[in-house]
Parts: structure tokens; C-alpha cells; sequence
């Protein structure tokens, strides 16, 4: 097969102002400038997701019914979650249609590739996730912000001025929740994990950076610090009992500061005007694109289509939006 038309890739220019953000469903995607530069590029041509398979929607479908009290929306939902994910398994599929290297159009119909354990055991976990939160969740006075969009400009958290590469150029993050306990602002991410999470975990690079990105903003925008940062992780088993021997607050022993976040975006907006000026977006060697969480980048395929058989690429889960 010969190489997938992917666009004007190497002609991408960027607007002059536009928006970063660190975990990719606010702007430009800051880690994705890190890991890829070029499938930073490939999402600002409008190569996306074609669809988001159960094991991709399941976080986000636990986090929209634990967060029910504190959005006016009623009572935490366990039963309304699992049927949401039992309609998605039963009903997920698409049809795509691609040229091939000979010119002819060609059909793709496909499942998504759901195992048999995953239809089977996805609708009980998710239902005992939920039930588990509702046992353990904040009270609603304690919840001072939930599923707040915060948008600051990059500023340098010592001077409160922004630099002049980084004119008109903003930061945003969406925040899980900020709770109050009586003795200052936390920061909470509810996080969804296959299996445990353990200690080690929350000194991880890019997660640290994450939340500590979520503190910069806090700051930016309130003026006021954070008491601290943490998780709440609700772990994918078949069993109540299983998830709450989890379900536990496992607090950030240190955080990057803001000085380090602000670097980090400084850079990022240096990385990315240099790749624009020279018209050549950097990709991963073929080996680099697994993440760390087993999942192949999804848009390998666009990169090394020489390296896939006939239609592969139409199966996995990209897709161009025109216009």
C-alpha cells in the first residue's frame, strides 16, 4: 500500500494565537508536542479519533455520574452508568471507506475490537466504581470546583507579565475537582486505572507535571495556592470489595513548582514555532509508538503505512474532518 495522503503536513502553520493545554482535551495538546511533534501536527491538520471505543469512554462515562451532586444533576447513577457502557458494546461498530494504492475504493465494516472479558466484566466494573464513590465521595459543601475549564495566559509566575513568544498564547486544563476541608483548596483527580495504582506511580513525570500544571492555573487565576494535590482512584474489578481496598486519597508527596511549569510551556511554544519555521514536524521511530499504556498511537498507521497490509489503516481509529 502506498503512503496514506495525510494532508499538507509539512505546510502546517499555526494561528497566531491559539491554546495549550497539558492533557490534550483543552488545546494543543502540550505532551503531545513532547512525545510526537508530528502527531501534534497531524491533530491540528483535523486527523482524529474516528470513534472512542468502550475502553476509551468508560473514564469518562464513570466521571460524568460520580460527578452528578456536585453539577445540580442529581444523585450518583451506578445502574445508568452500566447501561450506558452495556449500549456501547452492543451497538459500537463503523464503516469506513478508503483508497486503495491502485485507485479502487474499498469498504471496512468492523467491531471494535472489544474482547470477550470486556463485554463481559465492563458493565459490572463500571457499576461497582460508581457504587464505590457514592460510599466515598466529598460532601457537595466541601467541593469548591468540579469539571472546571480554567484558561490563564502563559504568565511567568515571578514577574506576572508574559513573555513576549508566548503573546496571545494561552494555557488551559480542565479540573476534576477542588475541594475545601476546612483547611485550604485541594486539588482531587478521579482516575480510572486497570489496576492498582501504586505509590511510585504518582512521582511519574508526566502525571506530576499534569496536576501541577492544574496548580499553576489555580494560581493564575485566583491568586491563591493550592494545599495540595492528589488522586482518587477507582480501579477497574468485578468485586465492591476489590475497588475499595483501592478507593483511597493518595496524596502527591512533592509537585513540580511553577517556575518549572512555566519553563515547560515556554519551551513547548519555542518547539513548536521552530518546527513551523522550518516546515518539518519530527515523528517517533515505529518502536516509540506504544504508549505506556500498551496502546499503539493511532495514528502509526498515517506515519508507516508502508509497514501495514492493504486497508489496515482504514481499521484503526483515525479519521480526517473536512472542513
Amino acid at each position: 500500500m502506498g503512503k496514506v495522503d495525510v494532508g499538507n503536513l509539512e505546510g502546517v502553520t499555526l494561528p497566531d494565537r491559539f491554546t495549550l493545554s497539558h492533557s490534550g482535551g483543552s488545546g494543543f495538546n502540550v505532551s503531545a508536542v513532547w512525545d510526537c511533534p508530528r502527531k501534534a501536527a497531524l491533530k491540528l491538520l483535523g486527523w482524529k479519533n474516528k470513534l472512542k471505543p468502550m475502553y476509551f469512554i468508560t473514564g469518562g462515562i464513570v466521571h460524568q455520574h460520580a460527578f452528578h451532586p456536585y453539577l445540580g444533576q442529581g444523585d450518583v447513577n451506578p445502574a445508568g452508568a452500566r447501561q450506558r457502557i452495556e449500549t456501547v458494546i452492543s451497538t459500537e461498530k463503523y464503516t469506513e471507506e478508503y483508497t486503495n494504492s491502485q485507485g479502487e475504493v474499498k469498504t471496512v465494516t468492523s467491531d471494535v475490537e472489544l474482547t470477550d472479558k470486556d463485554r463481559a466484566d465492563a458493565p459490572t466494573s463500571v457499576e461497582n466504581m460508581l457504587t464505590v464513590w457514592d460510599q466515598c465521595k466529598y460532601h457537595p459543601g466541601q467541593v469548591v470546583a468540579c469539571e472546571r475549564l480554567v484558561i490563564s495566559p502563559v504568565l511567568d509566575p515571578d514577574t506576572g507579565n508574559a513573555p513576549g513568544i508566548c503573546d496571545g498564547i494561552q494555557f488551559a486544563g480542565r479540573l476534576d475537582l477542588a475541594i475545601n476541608k476546612g483547611d485550604g483548596v485541594s486539588l482531587r483527580d478521579l482516575k480510572t486505572a486497570a489496576s492498582a495504582i501504586k505509590p511510585g506511580w504518582l512521582s511519574d513525570v508526566g502525571y506530576t507535571m499534569q496536576l501541577s500544571s492544574y496548580s499553576y492555573l489555580w494560581a493564575a487565576k485566583t491568586g491563591e495556592k493550592l494545599k495540595d494535590l492528589g488522586l482518587f482512584p477507582l480501579v477497574k474489578n468485578k468485586t465492591v470489595a476489590g475497588i475499595a481496598k483501592h478507593a483511597v486519597e493518595m496524596v502527591l508527596d512533592q509537585s513540580f513548582s511553577w517556575q518549572h511549569v512555566y519553563e515547560a510551556l515556554v519551551t513547548t511554544v519555542e518547539q513548536i514555532k521552530t518546527y513551523e519555521k522550518r516546515k518539518f514536524w519530527p515523528q517517533c521511530h515505529p518502536s516509540q509508538c506504544v504508549g505506556r499504556f500498551g496502546q499503539v498511537c493511532q495514528f502509526a498507521p498515517l506515519c508507516y503505512s508502508d509497514q501495514f497490509p492493504e486497508g489496515e489503516w482504514a481499521k484503526t481509529l483515525v479519521r480526517k474532518d473536512e472542513g
